[in-house]
């Protein structure tokens, strides 16, 4: 199974037509990211962490690829 496509809090309810449904979930990959950009935002505003060397245009575009950057570590971490 591709690691990318392992989902995160998959979830099976009934809906309002009493059907059973299931919802996937967001993928494991994009929780990660998540939460790498929570520290990573944290480290920024405590003045420890610089982003000016990655791709991007805006503070915003660098922060999402140095979280998917760190989710696609851990997701090989794993393996």
């Amino acid at each position: 199974m591709d690691p990318k496509s392992i989902t995160a809090f998959p979830a099976s309810y009934y809906t309002d037509d009493g059907e059973w449904a299931k919802r996937d979930g967001m993928t494991l990959r994009d929780y990660f990211a998540a939460q790498a950009i929570n520290g990573l935002m944290a480290m920024i505003a405590a003045g420890k962490h610089d982003l000016s060397h990655l791709d991007g245009s805006t503070q915003e575009e660098r922060l999402a690829v140095a979280g998917y950057r760190v989710a696609d570590a851990m997701l090989a971490a794993r393996e």
